[in-house]
């Protein structure tokens, strides 16, 4: 009997062992695959079993993804189709703060994307992360006013003085330009929106010069040539893995949500 115990008891052991092994190996896979794209940033990862031994058989409850400030050209991690043993986390939560896309700043963008699949040999073996599959779950990207005014001022160059202020419900863009030699202020305010999964326009917009109001065809004119104000595809390098459903203002800040996935292979010669 005794020795049945002990032989039990050492099973036991062998087996967190092995699950404590194959958690951290995860871990420092998610690290390090998250470093390759976000260049510079603190990052964190942290994978929860669905129970004491649900990495032995492939299955975690939750991974979480913290990524703290550096820069990245887009969120280029994508699904690829193959064979091997699957692993599964039943949610994969990416809270990003403070990293800069494309010389743009997010203040705060974070995802729950459902029913994650990968190539569980990949991680243990290679300690790689080779993404198979992905659902589609809630997302919410947060830039401040800030950040605004000054990617706005850089894609106008031949405006001034840019100004941005965003109120709950109504946002405010203001600039000085030269026309024939006189400077003139502009303000454009009205309300933002998302169109087509990807761009933030102002919509049912006004437009003063020097105080006056413009007409509202000549208003039009000028806002077309102003939208988007974002484009999270072009600007944000979000294609594909966020689709923008809605936006909104609050104080000091703008506030898109809609839904992420981990979308599949880009097309050849797809500019992302």
């Amino acid at each position: 009997m005794e020795d049945l115990v002990r032989d039990l008891a050492l099973g036991f052991l062998g087996l967190v062992f092995t699950s404590g092994f194959l958690q951290t190996r995860a871990e420092h896979a998610i690290r390090r695959e998250v470093g390759a794209v976000v260049r510079g940033a603190h990052i964190e990862a942290r994978v929860r079993p669905d129970g004491l031994f649900g990495l032995l058989t492939g299955r975690a409850r939750r991974v979480v993804v913290l990524c703290q400030g550096g820069a990245a050209d887009s969120l280029s991690f994508r699904s690829r189709p193959g064979g091997g043993t699957r692993a599964r986390a039943e949610h994969l939560v990416i809270e990003i703060r403070g990293v800069t896309f494309r010389g743009v700043k997010v203040e705060r963008f974070h995802a729950d994307v459902p029913s994650v699949t990968l190539d569980a040999w990949r991680v243990v073996f290679d300690g790689r992360i080779v993404l198979r599959g992905a659902g589609m779950g809630p997302a919410e990207v947060v830039l401040s006013e800030g950040e605004l005014r000054g990617y706005l001022a850089s894609r106008f160059p031949q405006l001034g003085d840019v100004s941005v202020s965003l109120q709950p419900g109504r946002a405010s863009i203001g600039a000085t330009t030269l026309v024939l030699g006189a400077r003139l202020t502009m303000e454009a305010t009205g309300r933002l929106e998302a169109r087509d999964g990807r761009y933030v326009r102002i919509a049912d917009g006004e437009i003063w010069l020097n105080g006056r109001p413009l007409t509202a065809e000549a208003a039009r004119r000028m806002l077309d040539g102003l939208n988007p104000v974002l484009d999270t595809k072009r600007d944000l390098g979000l294609d594909g893995f966020l689709r923008l459903d809605r936006v909104e203002t609050v104080r000091g800040a703008v506030v898109g949500r809609g839904t992420a996935t981990v979308p599949g292979p880009a097309a050849p010669g797809k500019d992302l």
